[in-house]
């Protein structure tokens, strides 16, 4: 292993390219339901257009399959680790998008979705925790949040690439990027020192520190005994802990609602149909370049959250969120039912184009990667793995409601009607984030414990 200060730098920007595979599945759909659902068989490798069941389950599958990742997640994280098991993660992916590059049946669309949700779900319950292990504590917040540049730049890369190439060319380009990913985490990557730690393995967690951090053996003398310390007041990690524990309760119900309000914000259901809906708004602009330019804007956005995390706070930051989305929301929403009700709305063609970006930007700097940090924080070690988990699982399984709800709540409600309703979840949420977040900037792990248990009957000995 060679030594540089920004080994761990490294390390998240390898990672993180599994991040960037996961997320292009989620606008992956934007680009590609225009052609399932055309006549056109040089458009469609379908025999017959999609129907609107079809999307259903194209949309919501990915997140079935996600919703059972972290269960497989939790078979082998164990006896493998977490760099091997990081690793495998590439398998599924790259499965998938063979498949989708290849097939001409819609079956094989629901297989290879389902497989890449699987790798989609692990690697989500995944990557907090991982991250959270190897930084340092004054720029955890930030690593983590690191995570959302490459989710980001997973969904521009197909609005950038898919409305221009046919959807086998378009998912077999796709299918590098997993390669890629293995290659450079298995040369870079490493073992998080906590795994080793419970291991019993000091001496590779000592060389892991030294690698990590690209220091001497002496400089990491300090880290790794307030590890094992960590590790020590950790042991014997029960599941049922979370449900017992009245602390561990609340702040798994405190980050599920903050992940819940990701979804019921309408954040997948949008960026699935975003070429649709601007196809439906008869922007002046044509509908894939508009998609493109929310797919720049949410890129580009990502670099803002990991400067403001560890600067401003966590609770702000969501709260900010929430209100620029429940904005943006009603503003899309009023756009519609002008646009069902008057003939004449060229005045305002730009204002979908403008909401979208304002609820893009709003999501980016918040509540897309703010709940995570907060699911790495707010856990003791013995608990952090089964908390991302349970919380990754339950994500997966209200994006899977939302999305295949969403033609049916377009039917019944109206356009219109689901964007308000979205909206309506939002601003619900800031009320939330105010009351009931906690602030763990600039808060070591154990600091934090503290803090959550102070007012607690558990003892302190007991708390981590």
């Amino acid at each position: 292993m060679f030594k540089c200060k920004h080994t761990s730098l490294l390390i998240v920007a390898a990672v993180n390219l599994l991040a960037t595979t996961g997320d292009i599945t989620t606008s992956w759909p934007s680009p590609v339901f225009p052609k399932l659902y055309s006549n056109d068989t040089r458009i469609n490798p379908l025999p017959k257009p999609m129907t609107r069941t079809e999307e259903s389950i194209i949309g919501s599958i990915l997140s079935i399959g996600a919703c059972i990742g972290p269960i497989f997640l939790n078979l082998i994280i164990h006896p493998f680790g977490y760099k091997k098991t990081l690793l495998s993660l590439a398998v599924p992916h790259f499965v998938s998008f063979l498949l989708l590059g290849f097939t001409k049946r819609i079956y094989y669309f629901y297989i290879a979705r389902f497989l890449a949700g699987l790798s989609v779900g692990a690697g989500y319950s995944l990557f907090s925790v991982y991250v959270g292990d190897i930084a340092d504590d004054e720029k955890r917040g930030r690593m983590v949040l690191v995570t959302n540049i490459f989710w980001s730049a997973g969904s521009l890369i197909p609005l950038a690439i898919g409305p221009y190439t046919s959807i086998s060319n378009f998912n077999l380009i796709l299918s590098y990027l997993p390669i890629l990913y293995f290659i450079l985490f298995l040369i870079v990557g490493a073992e998080s020192p906590y795994y080793l730690m419970r291991m019993k393995k000091e001496e590779e967690a000592e060389a892991t520190l030294m690698y990590i951090k690209g220091c001497d053996k002496k400089d990491v003398a300090a880290e790794l005994q307030k590890i094992s310390d960590f590790i020590e007041s950790s042991k014997d990690a029960k599941l049922s802990d979370i449900l017992t524990d009245k602390v561990l309760r609340k702040n798994l119900l405190l980050c599920c609602t903050l992940i819940a309000t990701q979804e019921l914000g309408g954040y997948s259901s949008i960026l699935y149909h975003l070429e649709l809906i601007f196809r439906y708004a008869e922007s002046n602009i044509p509908a894939d370049k508009a998609a493109l330019i929310v797919g720049f804007v949410l890129f580009t956005s990502s670099f803002v959250a990991p400067f403001l995390v560890d600067v401003v706070g966590r609770r702000p930051l969501l709260i900010t969120s929430c209100i620029g989305m429940g904005t943006s929301l009603a503003l899309l929403g009023f756009f519609f039912h002008y646009h069902n009700t008057h003939a004449h709305v060229h005045v305002i063609r730009f204002v979908p184009l403008l909401s979208l970006v304002s609820y893009i930007i709003s999501f980016n700097v918040g509540i897309n990667t703010v709940p995570w940090t907060l699911v790495s924080e707010l856990f003791p070690s013995k608990n952090k793995q089964a908390a991302s988990s349970i919380a990754t699982s339950f994500s997966w399984c209200i994006t899977a409601i939302v999305t295949f709800s969403y033609n049916y709540l377009v039917t019944r409600l109206s356009i219109f009607g689901t964007f308000w309703l979205f909206a309506g979840w939002c601003f619900v949420s800031c009320f939330f984030c105010f009351f009931f977040v906690p602030e763990t900037k600039g808060k070591s792990f154990t600091e934090v414990q503290r803090m959550l248990y102070k007012d607690s009957s558990v003892p302190k000995q007991e708390v981590f």
